[in-house]
C-alpha cells in the first residue's frame, strides 16, 4: 500500500515537473530557445547532470551536437559533430527509439569500445533518442558523476523530457522553415524587381557612367553586397578602366581611372576563362591562388563575384562585387548575377555605339556651323550649340553673324524642323540663302521675303524658324524681324525686355504675306539674346512661363566676364527633368558700358 502510494506520488511529482517544462517550451519559438529552456531546466527536472543535445543534418547521416552543459572541451570538440551510425550509443537510440542506459565506465567500454579511453567524469548515462512520429531528429543525452537506479519513474521521466524537447524543437525548425522560405520568396520576389528596374533603366541609359552606376547599385541592393565595381578593358585587354565604384574608398578606384590586368587574380582568370570567378572566403582565395602576392586590399573583403561582360563573343568588361562575410554563391545566385552581368554588357555595348554615333553626328553638325565673327570693337559676342543629350542624328538648329559693308552685323538664329540629314541639307541651304539675300540688302524684312520666294519655289514642303536682326555697332540700334522664331531677349541687370513685335508665320507659312520689322535699342551694358526653342521648351510647362524662367535668369549675361561661360552656364540652369530632348543654339552679344 505504502509502495503503491509513494509510485503513484513520484508519477504525479513527475507530470507536474513535466508541465512545468511544457509551459515554459509553449513560449519558445526558434530552436536555439528550445535548447536553451531545456538546458536551463534540466537540472531541476532530473538532478545535476551533463546535457548534450545532437541534431542530424538533413541527409540524416551526421550528428551535430548544437547544446552542451557541464561537458569537458575535449569531449564538446571530439564530439562535435560525428557520423550517425558510429557505433556509439546515439546510434543505438536512434535505431530501437527507445532510451539506452549505461551503468559505469567498465559496461560504455564494453559495448562501445569506441569510446573507450574518452575522458569523462560521469559514470552513468542515459542516451534517449528525440522522435516526433517517424521522423527522427536527434538525441538527448544525459550523464551523472554518481550511479543512478534508472528505475521505471526515472526514465519516464527522462523519456518525457525527451518527447517533449523533441515536440518542441519540431515546431520550432518548421517555423525555422517557414520563415526562411518567407525570407527566400521575400528576396527573390526583390531580385526580381531590382533585374526588371535594372533591365529598363538600362534600356535608357545611353552614357557608359550611368549604366556602371546603375549595375554597381544592383547588386548592392539586391544581394546585399558590401561593395562592387565594373570597368571596361581596353582594347589590348592589358587595362581595365573604372565605369563605377562604390563601398571602397574614393581614391582607390575612381571613375575612369586605369588599373593593371595582372594586378587582380579574379580579373586575370576571367579572362582566361570567360566564366564567372566566385571566391567564398579568404581561405578559399588564398588556396585558389596560392602562388600570388598579398594586397593590402585583399584584407577588405572576404567573399566575391567577378563576372564577365561579354558581347558579340567579345570580353569587354568586368562587374565584381564584395562582401565583407564569408558567402557560398548557389545555383541562384549565379545565374542572378550572370543575368546582371548579361544586361549590363548588352547596354554597354549600346552607349558605345550611341556614343561613337553622337560624336558623328556632333562633328558633323559643327562642320556645318559657320564661324561667326567675335571681334567687334566695343561688344562682346558669344554663341553656343549644345547637341540634344539622347540625339544621334544632326539637328536644324543654327546660328550665324557677320558683318556688312557698311560694317554692321547681321545676326542670325534658325531652325529647321525635324532632325536628320534632310534637316542638315536644309539648313545649309536656307543659311548659304540668307547670306546671299543680306549681302545685296541686310534689311531684315527684305531678308525673309527673299526667303519666302525662294522657299516657294524650291522648300515649299519644309518649315522653318528664323529671326534676323540687323546690329548698329556704332549706336546700338537694332532691326529685327522673326519668321515664326521666338523673340529675342534684351537684357538689362535683373530685368528683360522681349523684342517681340515683328513677329510672322515661319518660313514656309507665309503665303506671299508681308514681313513686319521694327527697331529697338542695345544700350550700354545691356545684352541681346537669340537662342532656339530647346532653351525653353518643357513638357508639363507652358511656354510662357518658361520664357518668364529665362528672363529672370538671363541677368548674369550682364555680369560675368567670360560671356561664353555665361552663355553655357545659362544652358545648365535651364536644364530640367521635363525638358524636351531638343538641341539648343544661343547668340549672345553685349554691349560694353559707356
Amino acid at each position: 500500500m505504502v509502495s503503491n502510494a509513494g509510485e503513484a506520488g513520484g508519477r504525479r511529482r513527475g507530470a507536474d515537473t513535466l508541465a512545468s517544462l511544457a509551459r515554459a517550451l509553449s513560449a519558445t519559438v526558434r530552436p536555439g530557445e528550445v535548447l536553451d529552456v531545456v538546458a536551463d531546466s534540466i537540472g531541476s527536472l532530473v538532478g545535476e547532470c551533463s546535457l548534450n543535445i545532437s541534431l542530424l543534418d538533413e541527409d540524416r547521416r551526421t550528428l551535430s551536437t548544437v547544446m552542451s552543459r557541464r561537458t569537458s572541451p575535449q569531449v564538446r570538440m571530439q564530439f562535435a559533430a560525428f557520423p550517425a551510425d558510429a557505433p556509439y550509443p546515439t546510434r543505438d537510440a536512434l535505431v530501437t527509439r527507445r532510451p539506452v542506459v549505461v551503468q559505469g565506465l567498465a559496461e560504455r567500454d564494453a559495448r562501445y569500445p569506441a569510446l573507450a579511453g574518452v575522458p569523462v567524469s560521469q559514470v552513468a548515462w542515459v542516451v534517449l533518442p528525440l522522435v516526433v512520429g517517424d521522423h527522427p531528429l536527434g538525441t538527448l543525452s544525459l550523464g551523472w558523476t554518481t550511479p543512478q537506479p534508472f528505475d521505471p519513474a526515472q526514465l519516464r521521466l527522462c523519456e518525457g523530457i525527451a518527447d517533449a524537447a523533441a515536440a518542441a524543437l519540431a515546431r520550432a525548425q518548421m517555423f525555422d522553415r517557414e520563415e526562411q522560405a518567407r525570407t527566400a520568396a521575400e528576396d527573390l520576389a526583390t531580385r526580381l524587381q531590382v533585374l526588371q528596374d535594372l533591365t529598363g533603366q538600362l534600356a535608357e541609359a545611353t552614357e557608359l557612367a550611368t549604366v556602371g552606376d546603375l549595375v554597381v547599385g544592383a547588386g548592392l541592393q539586391a544581394l546585399a553586397a558590401d561593395a562592387a565595381a565594373i570597368g571596361l578593358l581596353d582594347d589590348d585587354g592589358r587595362t581595365v578602366t573604372t565605369l563605377a565604384s562604390a563601398g571602397v574608398q574614393a581614391d582607390l578606384l575612381p571613375r575612369w581611372s586605369r588599373h593593371d590586368v595582372g594586378v587582380s587574380d579574379q580579373v586575370r582568370e576571367l579572362r582566361e576563362s570567360r566564366h564567372p570567378v566566385m571566391i567564398a572566403s579568404r581561405a578559399d582565395r588564398d588556396t585558389r591562388f596560392a602562388d600570388r602576392d598579398r594586397r593590402p586590399e585583399d584584407d577588405l573583403f572576404e567573399a566575391t563575384a567577378t563576372l564577365p561582360l561579354v558581347t558579340a563573343g567579345a570580353l569587354v568588361g568586368v562587374v565584381a562585387y564584395a562582401w565583407k562575410h564569408p558567402r557560398a554563391f548557389d545555383t541562384h545566385d549565379q545565374g542572378y548575377l550572370t543575368a546582371i552581368a548579361a544586361h549590363a554588357a548588352t547596354a554597354i555595348d549600346r552607349s558605345r555605339l550611341l556614343e561613337r554615333t553622337r560624336q558623328v553626328a556632333e562633328t558633323l553638325q559643327r562642320a556645318l556651323l559657320p564661324e561667326a565673327v567675335s571681334d567687334v570693337g566695343g561688344w562682346d559676342l558669344a554663341t553656343c550649340y549644345v547637341p540634344a543629350v539622347q540625339d544621334t542624328q544632326v539637328g536644324g538648329d543654327w546660328y550665324d553673324a557677320f558683318a556688312t559693308d557698311d560694317g554692321r552685323l547681321v545676326l542670325v538664329l534658325g531652325d529647321v524642323a525635324g532632325k536628320g540629314v534632310r534637316a542638315a541639307a536644309v539648313m545649309g541651304a536656307v543659311r548659304s540663302a540668307l547670306r546671299a539675300y543680306a549681302t545685296l540688302d541686310p534689311d531684315p524684312a527684305t531678308v525673309l521675303s527673299r526667303l519666302d520666294t525662294y522657299f516657294g519655289a524650291f522648300k515649299d514642303d519644309e518649315m522653318v524658324t528664323v529671326a534676323v536682326v540687323l546690329l548698329d555697332p556704332r549706336t546700338g540700334e537694332v532691326t529685327y524681324a522673326c519668321a515664326g522664331h521666338l523673340p529675342p531677349l534684351l537684357v538689362d541687370g535683373t530685368s528683360g525686355a522681349w523684342l517681340d513685335a515683328a513677329t510672322s508665320p515661319p518660313l514656309g507659312a507665309n503665303r506671299g504675306g508681308g514681313r513686319p520689322q521694327t527697331t529697338a535699342r542695345v544700350d550700354p551694358g545691356q545684352v541681346l539674346l537669340l537662342y532656339s526653342d530647346g532653351l525653353v521648351e518643357r513638357r508639363h510647362e507652358s511656354l510662357e512661363r518658361s520664357l518668364g524662367t529665362l528672363a529672370d535668369r538671363a541677368g548674369t549675361l550682364s555680369s560675368e566676364p567670360d560671356l561664353g561661360a555665361a552663355a553655357r552656364a545659362l544652358i545648365r540652369t535651364m536644364d530640367a527633368p521635363d525638358k524636351v530632348v531638343d538641341d539648343t543654339a544661343l547668340l549672345v552679344v553685349r554691349r560694353h558700358p559707356g
